[in-house]
């Protein structure tokens, strides 16, 4: 995974940095480094080489609990809300993973439809003896939606971590695929920033629809005469004309009450703040578990790594 890192593109490097990739990067590649840096000082005798390979691996230890630990006290003290009575703001929902209305199920290879799929490509080809690997990614970025009984929510998965329990493998040639993908009707987690979206928390501007109204009903003549042409002379004059404005003016009315009584669309999406956008169709108690798992064992490195290199510097000639 390392070596393949060089031959990533400017997308590929974007894609994988996004929606938490970075935090399983730093978690392997500390690992890997720091190792190497060791034995390769043990065996070359380079004492800094090695010292430096304790340093790797104490501070990517600390980066990787210190990630860890974040998302495991986010899933374990962030309460259970309801959509019918949910705040905005961060939130934790748990519920049934479906499509949004009118929209139609993801495809990708030999992965069954989905609702959200993300897929590894791994391309080798072998050159004068040698075999060269190229690593790529998609990710579908549809919205899918979460329903838990009480109401309906829009996710929105850009930037979000997902953990599938589901995946699939094939290869077609030299090519290998990895595809992990969220399948309607998943019981799904999600925590992140919760909002209404309601039209009319844009800017509502009352004169300029009377005016786009006027323009609409000036282009079909026929009818404006037909409605407002109060003598019949086929003309609308200027008395009949402030019919026309009062009655534009009504409509505007009506659909600007409407849109404020309009209850909105809630929406899913990363918090803007930094906090962890989890998605995930595992137990939220296994998520805990995973994440406690993985913070005392990157706690476990960096203290190790720390009081070995601290020894050595005490003990260095």
């Amino acid at each position: 995974m390392f070596l393949d890192l060089v031959h990533f593109s400017s997308a590929d490097i974007s894609f994988y940095f996004s929606g938490g990739r970075i935090r399983a990067l730093v978690s392997a590649i500390y690992l890997i480094i720091g190792t190497i840096c060791i034995v390769y000082g043990y065996t070359h005798h380079a004492t800094n080489l090695r010292l430096a390979g304790i340093i790797i691996l104490s501070l990517g230890g600390l980066l990787a609990w210190l990630g860890a630990l974040k998302r495991y006290r986010v899933i374990a003290d962030t309460p259970t809300a309801l959509l019918r009575s949910a705040p905005q703001g961060y939130v934790e929902l748990v519920g049934t993973c479906q499509t949004v209305p009118d929209a139609e199920l993801l495809y990708f290879g030999k992965a069954p439809p989905c609702v959200w799929y993300r897929a590894t490509i791994i391309e080798r080809e072998s050159e004068f003896g040698k075999t060269r690997s190229h690593t790529r990614y998609a990710r579908s970025h549809d919205t899918f939606s979460i329903e838990d009984g009480t109401g309906e929510c829009v996710i929105d998965p850009e930037h979000a971590e997902v953990s599938s329990a589901h995946s699939t493998r094939w290869h077609d040639g030299s090519t290998h695929y990895k595809v992990e993908y969220l399948l309607p009707r998943d019981r799904l987690y999600a925590i992140g920033d919760l909002r209404t979206l309601r039209a009319a928390d844009g800017t509502l501007d009352r004169k300029a629809d009377v005016g786009a109204l006027l323009r609409e009903w000036k282009q079909d003549r026929a009818t404006l005469v037909q409605r407002f042409d109060g003598n019949q002379d086929g003309e609308v004059d200027l008395q009949e004309w402030q019919r026309v404005v009062v009655a534009a003016e009504d409509e505007v009315d009506t659909r600007l009450c409407e849109m404020r009584l309009d209850p909105g669309i809630q929406v899913m999406r990363a918090p803007e703040d930094g906090r962890p956008f989890l998605l995930s169709n595992r137990d939220p108690v296994d998520l805990i578990q995973r994440y406690k798992w993985w913070a005392r064992f990157h706690l476990a490195v960096f203290l190790s790594a720390s009081v070995w290199g601290m020894t050595l510097l005490l003990h260095r000639p």
